[in-house]
């Protein structure tokens, strides 16, 4: 069940973590897998007594697929810079010859697809809480001159107290004043004009 009310405004400010020191290698502790994608897999962990959620990004796989580490470091300079109660807080990463590491907040509420699988529908009170949360965090991005592009059930993450939570920021990209034509994103998820344009829906 969410809450009656949302929480609005920003969170506590972003920090790095100290994930470079040969001190946190020893103190962190992977938990099990919580999400996967293409180069990466999500790992809740246990950071010197800390819980949070590490997403590791397998360097030889990026290489394999032609996507290069400089993706990888645009979603962490994006992620870094933001700061708001409804999107997933950046606290540092790492980096050696194998993997990236990024570590963020634990969110311990799953995400909204878990959700609806779970519960098939929402009532009109709780789609307004949450619509209210995700307007909230995209107006921000907005703000701040970033473009997410990849907004989804799986990326629309829940705390403990089902608060919505922003994360994924591996297609997200800084806005300017050229417009932008890459086609990117979840092809399930693409706006039905933008799949036609593209020939990834038959009209």
């Amino acid at each position: 069940m969410f809450a009656n009310t949302a929480t609005a405004g920003a969170g506590a400010h972003s920090h790095h973590d100290d994930a470079d020191s040969s001190h946190a290698r020893r103190q962190m502790i992977l938990g099990q897998s919580i999400g996967r994608g293409a180069f990466g897999t999500v790992y809740e962990a246990w950071l010197n007594g800390r819980k949070l959620a590490v997403k590791i990004v397998d360097k030889k796989k990026l290489q394999d697929s032609r996507v290069t580490l400089q993706r990888v470091y645009d979603e962490i300079r994006v992620h870094e810079s933001l700061n708001h109660a409804h999107v997933v807080r950046f606290l540092g990463f790492r980096e050696d010859n194998i993997v990236v590491t990024i570590h963020m907040e634990f969110c311990g509420g799953g995400d909204m697809a878990i959700e609806l699988d779970l519960r098939q529908r929402l009532s009109d009170a709780e789609c307004r809480f949450v619509m209210d949360q995700l307007m909230s965090a995209v107006v921000y991005l907005h703000s701040r001159g970033v473009a997410h592009r990849d907004l989804k059930l799986a990326n629309i993450l829940l705390d403990s107290r089902k608060n919505v939570k922003l994360a994924d920021f591996g297609f997200a990209a800084t806005i300017t004043d050229s417009a932008r034509t890459t086609i990117c994103g979840t092809p399930n998820f693409i706006a039905p004009e933008v799949g036609l344009s593209v020939g990834l829906l038959v009209g």
